[in-house]
């Protein structure tokens, strides 16, 4: 696991943290693939965070090439199709910025 992608994990776990306090009727869980991704020949790592009673996820996808930048998509549990929200320099995805997200797409 790269530094980066241990940095964005915590910061989504904190951000989770947050949001669940907010919206105690939304459960959410956080995921991390990093070998998995590796495994189907893709080189990057990402960060889930899945809510079951919605069927949904958002994923944070830091790429081996672009490691500075997070991609950030949209899609349902068990799928592989994403809708891509927008790519952020990684200094802008702070705690704040993953519960506005969460918020604006989970709610």
């Amino acid at each position: 696991m790269k530094n980066n992608i241990k940095e964005l994990l915590n910061t989504a776990v904190q951000a989770n943290d947050r949001f669940m306090k907010r919206y105690k009727e939304i459960s959410t869980t956080i995921g991390l693939m990093d070998q998995a991704l590796r495994n189907l020949g893709n080189n990057s790592e990402a960060v889930t965070i899945d809510s079951a009673s919605l069927n949904k996820k958002l994923v944070f996808i830091i790429l081996d090439s672009q490691p500075d930048i997070v991609g950030v998509g949209i899609g349902k549990n068990g799928g592989e199709d994403l809708s891509l929200l927008g790519q952020y320099d990684f200094k802008q995805i702070t705690t704040e910025k993953i519960v506005e997200l969460l918020e604006e797409n989970l709610i």
